[in-house]
Order: structure tokens, then sequence, then C-alpha cells
């Protein structure tokens, strides 16, 4: 153990310089924390120094600035692409309805890029302002915590209009909308038409027709009845341009359950449809009398069926895809899967 302890003290008067050495590093390691310290100081009061500048600026000493993080900017960008900047200067600007005693701030940017400017309510856009997209839209109109609700104008980047709350929406093809809104969706009653002379009336849920309505197509063709959804669906009275009509039942724009079809020319059939098809059991009468009574499959007689010719006299067969295969004599039976 002595020993041990001499070898050390041999190693430090060989080597005067480590111990040295080892001082001067603590030294520094000691000078370079305190300078972290003192740095770390100075950038945390900066940072507090600037968010509270940032805070002023933000919210402009007032209770209704913004909640969220924007950034206040001088004045409205000019986003406007070739086609709202057209639509903006011929519809000139937008009467403007102000909310009284409620202030107009900003302009501010928000995160998703959007620049507004105009009145808040308890740190969201209420009443009247003006708020730009970075694809060149614009709307100017009211505004109700924080959604554009009420009177006001949209123009979209194609070229699109809407002006109103019960308003007009113009499509850029020329495609327009009267009615009622929310949030703005169509939603209520509304008329839609198109450039081809196609019109819509009737109801609307969140941006489809959803309810009772009647379109009626360039070629004259009409319906009346139930929608879902953007959809022919529920029970309703297509008449096409021709004059073949049909009444009843409707899924995924395709006749679908029970209904009658007649034709211009006296035909009449009363049944069942599947996805557009006679399906099921029906009845088929022709104009000069003839009833055929009997199952269907796919738009054709199929199964066993019951004929009545022009004699008056019932006689009962069995049909495969549209053709009678024979009739059935009294007293046979008749094995049906």
């Amino acid at each position: 153990m002595g020993n041990c302890c001499n070898g050390n003290q041999m190693l430090d008067r060989q080597n005067p310089q480590i111990n040295l050495v080892t001082d001067q590093q603590n030294n520094s390691l000691q000078i370079e924390r305190a300078a972290i310290k003192i740095q770390s100081y100075f950038r945390g009061m900066k940072i507090r120094k600037d968010m509270k500048s940032m805070k002023n600026q933000y919210h402009c000493h007032n209770e209704h600035a913004p909640l969220t993080m924007v950034a206040k900017l001088s004045k409205m960008p000019n986003y406007l692409n070739e086609k709202t900047k057209k639509v903006h200067d011929e519809q000139g600007p937008f009467q403007e309805i102000s909310e009284p005693d409620l202030p107009k701030l900003g302009p501010y940017e928000y995160t998703d890029q959007t620049v507004y400017y105009g009145q808040y309510k308890n740190g969201l856009k209420h009443g009247y302002g003006t708020q730009i997209w970075i694809d060149g839209s614009i709307y100017e109109g009211q505004w109700q915590k924080n959604s554009a609700q009420g009177i006001g104008r949209l123009i979209h980047c194609g070229g699109d209009v809407y002006v109103g709350e019960w308003g007009t929406y113009i499509h850029a093809d020329g495609a327009k909308y009267v009615g009622q809104w929310l949030d703005d969706k169509q939603h209520g009653d509304g008329i839609e038409t198109w450039p081809d002379n196609s019109i819509f009336k009737g109801q609307y849920s969140m941006g489809k027709k959803h309810g009772h309505g009647e379109f009626q197509w360039k070629d004259g063709s009409k319906y009346i009845g139930d929608f879902d959804n953007n959809l022919i669906q529920g029970y309703g009275e297509y008449t096409w341009f021709d004059g073949r009509k049909f009444i009843g039942a409707w899924k995924n724009n395709k006749m679908d359950g029970q209904g009658i079809f007649t034709w211009i020319d006296g035909r009449r059939y009363k049944g069942e449809y599947k996805n557009d098809k006679k399906e099921g059991y029906g009845e088929f009468k022709w104009p000069d009398g003839r009833i055929y009574r009997g199952q269907w499959q796919n738009g054709k007689q199929h199964g066993i069926g019951v004929y009545i010719g022009e004699s008056n006299v019932e006689k009962q067969g069995i049909w495969e895809q549209g053709k009678r295969i024979r009739w059935i004599h009294k007293g046979e039976s008749i094995i049906t899967d």
C-alpha cells in the first residue's frame, strides 16, 4: 500500500503539469457555464420582451382582438387573380353592414395564410369583414363566431360568385343557385339552374339535394319526388321526354321496388323493379288487351306466369328470358326452385 502511494508521488513529480492543466480546464468550464447562464438570461429577457410586444401587437390592447396567434400586417395584400379581379371589378364594392360598437381590427394573417380585416367580438371574427385567400378567393360580408354567415359576397378563385344570405351563387360555367344557406352551404329551399336550361327546385341539406324536389332536364324529362344526398331515392314520378312515365320507388337513381310504368302507346306494367329492371312479380298489359301476370327476371318474363290472350282465355305457362317454353296443362304438377 505504501509502494502504491509512493508510486503516485513519483508520477506527480515526473509530470508536474498534469495538475496545472486540470485546474485550467476546471476554470474554463466554470467560466463557460457562467457565460451560458448569462446568455440564457438575456435570451429569456428578449423572448419575454418579444412575446409581450407580440401580444400587444396582436391584441392591439383590445379585448375583442383575435385569441389565436396571428401576424399583424401593415395593409391587406392583393391576392386577387385574373378571374377574381375581373369579377370584383365588375361587381364593384360590396355594401358594408357593420355591427355597432364592435371594433375593426387587422389586417391579420392566420396560420392557413388567410388574411382578415374587419370586426371582432371576444376574439372571433364577428360583424362585417373581408377575408382573402392565397388562391385569390375573397369574401366580403357578415361573420358570426369565425364563420362567414349572413349577408355577404364570396368570389371563388375560379370566378364563381355567391351573393347574399338568401342570395345567388353563380358558377363559372353559368350554373346558378338562388336559395337558403347555412355555414356557406346550400341548405333549405332553393332553385338551381344550368346553362342548358336544366332546373332543380326543392330542398337542400348541407350542400346536397335532400328532401322533396323537382328536377327538369334540358330534353324535357322531369322528376318530382324524393331526393337523398343528391340521389333520386324514395318515392317519385319520372316522366321521359317521349311520354314514358314511372311512378313508384327509387334507389340510387334507379327504379327499385313497387311501381307503375306506362308508355304513350297504352302499354302498362305494374309490379316490382330491381336496379332499373322488372324483377319479381308483375303484371304487363298490352294496348290490345293481352295480359301477362307472373314472374320477371332481369326485365324479362321468367318463371311461371299466366297469359290472357285476345280470346280472354287464361293459360298458365313457363317462360325463360322472355320466351314461352311451354304451356302447363291442367292438373300438371310443377316443381319450382
